[in-house]
Formats: C-alpha cells, structure tokens, sequence
C-alpha cells in the first residue's frame, strides 16, 4: 500500500484507467511508432470512451510520447536524446522530494523491503548483470514514490520514470556498477528517518547521473555532452500560457461558482464554458495538478470539485522547495551579468522586506524561484515549477500567515551562488531555506490543528 493510502489520502488522476490502457498498449508494441493510429479505431479495440482516450492522449503529448496526427489520429512518438536526459536529470529532484518527505511516514516494514532492493541491487552490481542491474536500481526509485506521502511529487516521479523507460526508441539500460554510495546512503536514510541524511544520499545519486548519462551516450551512439551540458532555452519552444478560457475556468472554481465537493459531468461543463473538450481538457489537467479538481466517483466522465486541506498545502509547499534547488541549479550557471543583477536585486528586496517585517516578503521570496525557473535550462523543471508555484498559491482559499523573517543564511547564500554561478552553493542555499520553511510549516500544521487556520469556504 503506498503512503499516502496508509494515511487515508488516495488521488486517482483523472482519466487514469484509459492513460494505463495506452500506456500499456505502447510497452507491448500494440501501438508502433510513427504510424497515425485512428482515435476512434483504436479507442474501440480498448473500449475507451472518446473523451478518456482524449484526455489520455493529452497528458501522453504533455510527456512528449504520442503527438497529433492528421485529424483523428495520434502518433506514438519519442523524445530528442537531450529532453529525454533533462526530464531524467528531473527525476533525481523528484526523489530528493520524495525522500525527504518520506522521513516522517517511513515504516520499520518500508525499511525492511527496501533493505531487499538495495541487496538485490548489490548482487546485480557485483554479477555484473545488466538486466538485473536495470531492473534492481529502477525499483530504488520507485519505490520511495511508493512511499512517499507526497503524492504530487510523487507522480511527478512516477511520469519521469515512465519517460525515462519509454521516452526512447532505443532502452537504455542501468550499467553503472559502482552504485554502493547511492545504496548505502539511501538505505542509511531510510533506517535513520533523518531528512539531512536522505538530502545527502539525492546529492550521491546525482553525482552519479553524470555516468548513467555517458553510458546512456555511448549506446544511443552520441557525444556525451549532448546529454550532460544543456541547451540554452529554445525561443521557439511552446508553452502552456492562460488565457480568457482558464481564468474564466479557474474563478468559478475559485468564486464556489462550481460548488466544492459537487461531481459535474463534462457533458455538464462543456456547454457552460462553451467550448469542445479539446480546449477544456488542458485547463481541468492543471486544476487537477493544481488540487483543485479530482477524478469524480462515477468513473472518467466526470471530475469533483476538490475540497483542499492543509495537507495539500504543505504537499505543493514541500515540492516547491525542491524544484526551488533543481531551478537554481539549471539557471545560476547560465545566467548573464544582466540576470544575475535581476536576481540580486530581488534578493536584495527580500532582505529589506523581512528585516520590516513586510507581509510581502514571501511573494517576493516566490519570485526568486519564479525567476530562476523561467530562466532554468532545464525544461521539465521550468514547468514543474510554474505549476507548483501556482498549486501554492491557489490551493487554500487564503495563504498562512509567514513568520520566518531571519532567512539571513538563504539570502547570503543565494546571492553568493549566483555571484559565483556556483550551483553547489545554491543547493546550499536550498537547503537553507528548506530549514526554515520547515519550520513553517510546522507552525501551520499546529494553528490549523488549533483551529486558528483559515477553514475551507
């Protein structure tokens, strides 16, 4: 049972049963590559409903493994080599956050099999077995999403594992055999409960990407460098932007004008926003990344209207700590004399807002992260982020109150890597700020068991 069943806080995606039927269909070769595969052909060979098999197809496009085709139809298709290896070097930020949050939920049982899959990992490595070796360091990744009370982060790492299996059409095997730092370090983590320790065993496996990425190189028959050094940020590159559609989605959401708890239909929906569900599907997807619709009781027809708690709170606070890390990581190094003077400067205002005690100081802290990911060069921690940023923001009908105005560390911090354009240090800095927000939410967990929280509309 995974954790987040244990604490009685199961999430279905919507439209999850038709997204596993045709992600299964394209594992077993039912669903070549580069062939336009009719919708309403194949949607009933799986007896897929047409707006499940739509809504299953957009979160596949969205990870870059099927794209359009001619009307009606879709391709299976695969990522470029360098946004297969970004969205990979994305799935080590996933797992920081996983671990991280796991510290305070992990069971003497957890431990007891993950102890398993590290031996199991061992023999794999010391036979020099590359099918076993894939198989055993796959199911250490998987398994600390399974146990992970953070449920978006956690299928933020369950997507990029996916596309780390099937994102090219060429696999590519674990063959990294001097894996002992990762295993000891998590196992470590995992016995200790203890979050500097899990922090440390994320930064081993890290280290470690690097050599998965150069024997990734050698079998796709590329230079090394393609997969490790990242492309600058494709002018060009198309990205989700809102639009009247999504604030007209979004404020009757907002507004209770979709009332919280109440299942609606999309035979419902698309007439009351009158559009067809082409346009609408994109907008529920980020609500539902967002917490604020769920997959509804009656199947992938319909979606609740969620009603968030703290929880789902502290969730997107917790995830944005880490790709906080992961954007500073892909952005500092890269930044030009002029950004870093950007940045400095919203670091310099953060600092002035908290020594007055300014209620604005944490927008501006959120605008540092908000900054560092549009300037990440890493694509898959861009996006994450801006959605993060915005389950932040919208998730609770009010912010929690901030009391953490002595960030004196982060801030020197920050502005020391970005000085330098030294990432080490701005994972230093991370982790700062990760302490005190820590305490932060402590503090908001306690008011709201008090009753001082803001409640629900």
């Amino acid at each position: 049972m995974e954790a987040h069943e244990r604490l009685g806080r199961a999430w279905r995606p919507i439209f999850d049963e038709a997204y596993q039927a045709v992600l299964a269909a394209i594992r077993d070769g039912r669903l070549p590559h580069d062939v336009d595969h009719d919708e309403t052909e194949f949607g009933a060979a799986m007896d897929l409903p047409p707006l499940a098999l739509q809504g299953a197809l957009e979160r596949l496009a969205d990870m870059g493994l099927v794209r359009p085709g001619p009307t009606g139809t879709f391709r299976v298709s695969t990522l470029a080599p360098a946004r297969w290896a970004q969205d990979s070097w994305a799935l080590v930020g996933y797992l920081e956050v996983d671990m991280r949050s796991a510290m305070a939920t992990i069971t003497d049982q957890d431990v007891e099999r993950y102890a398993g899959l590290v031996d199991a990992a061992r023999r794999a490595a010391s036979e020099r077995d590359p099918a076993a070796m894939d198989a055993a360091m796959t199911a250490t990744f998987a398994f600390w999403a399974e146990i992970a009370p953070n449920r978006l982060a956690a299928r933020f790492t369950v997507r990029a594992l996916e596309q780390l299996r099937f994102g090219l059409a060429t696999t590519v095997p674990w063959t990294v055999w001097r894996v002992e730092g990762w295993l000891a370090a998590s196992l470590q983590a995992a016995r200790l409960h203890d979050v500097p320790t899990a922090e440390r065993a994320a930064h081993v496996l890290l280290r470690l990407w690097s050599a998965f990425l150069e024997e990734a190189a050698a079998t796709l028959g590329i230079d090394a460098q393609d997969l490790l050094i990242p492309p600058p940020i494709d002018p060009d590159e198309v990205t989700w932007a809102p639009d009247d559609l999504w604030y007209e989605l979004l404020g009757a959401v907002r507004d209770g004008s979709l009332e919280r708890g109440r299942e609606y239909g999309f035979a419902e929906l698309l007439p009351r926003f009158r559009v067809p569900s082409a346009r609408l599907l994109p907008g529920i997807r980020r609500l539902e990344l967002m917490g604020l619709v769920v997959a509804g009781a009656h199947g992938d027809g319909a979606i609740r209207i969620a009603s968030p708690t703290v929880e789902d709170w502290v969730e997107s606070q917790e995830l944005l700590l880490g790709l906080h890390e992961q954007s500073a990581r892909w952005s500092i190094p890269f930044l030009t004399a002029t950004e870093r003077a950007e940045v400095v400067a919203r670091i310099d205002l953060a600092g002035r807002y908290a020594q007055v005690r300014d209620y604005a100081y944490p927008v501006v802290l959120t605008d540092i992260t908000r900054y560092l990911a549009v300037h990440s060069r890493n694509r898959a921690v861009r996006a994450s982020t801006l959605v993060g940023i915005s389950r932040l923001v919208y998730v609770l009908e009010q912010a929690p109150r901030f009391r953490q105005w002595n960030m004196q560390d982060y801030l020197e911090l920050v502005r020391e890597a970005v000085e330098t354009r030294d990432a080490e240090v701005a994972a230093d800095a991370a982790h700062a700020l990760s302490t005190h927000f820590d305490a932060h939410i402590a503090e908001v967990r306690a008011q709201y068991a008090a009753g001082r929280g803001h409640p629900p509309r």
